[in-house]
């Protein structure tokens, strides 16, 4: 099983869950650049997921019942990465268990040297606590986010409104 830290090498005909843009899944979704979650084989036309990947994420999930008294579905391995050239792309998928996306047999070609290690779990924290915050300032800032902001505002005498750019700047950082 893959561990943190691991880097990986997807090619064509993995499978994967992705955010994608709908107009790849739906035919009735054509020019849709709306993001979505799903499962998706790694081909021609998401050919951008092809390459190195680094492993920033290890659980056991997923498991749950069905309807019948028999029906148990125990939890599988699951794996989050990041790519290794471009952090903004993520997908995730499992090694065990019995999911859409699944990659059994995937090795790893190399492992995070010791500081890239500690700076991706300095990520992994810093974007639990940003999620904090954005949960905090919807809350306080009566339904608004750092996303309603125009993109030119870059400070603010409101105290609403510089929270909101405080967290779109280290949301920024953070995702460099």
């Amino acid at each position: 099983m893959l561990k943190e830290g691991d880097i990986i090498e997807l090619q064509m005909g993995h499978v994967v869950y992705a955010d994608v843009p709908e107009h790849f899944v739906y035919s009735t979704r054509k020019g849709s650049f709306k993001m979505i979650h799903i499962d998706i084989i790694i081909d021609i036309d998401l050919d951008y997921l092809v390459g190195k990947y680094v492993v920033y994420k290890t659980v056991s999930d997923g498991g749950g019942t069905g309807h019948g008294p028999h029906d148990v579905y125990p939890n599988g391995y699951h794996v989050y990465c990041e790519k290794y050239d471009d952090t903004k792309v993520k997908v995730d998928f499992y090694q065990s268990g019995d999911f859409e996306a699944m990659i059994k047999d995937i090795k790893p070609v190399g492992k995070l040297p010791e500081s890239g290690q500690m700076r991706l779990e300095i990520k992994f924290d810093l974007n639990g606590i940003i999620s904090d915050l954005e949960y905090a300032a919807f809350n306080l800032c009566d339904g608004a986010k750092y996303t309603d902001l125009p993109e030119n505002i870059t400070e603010s005498t409101g105290a609403k409104e510089s929270l909101l750019i405080a967290i779109r700047d280290l949301k920024r950082f953070v995702l460099r």
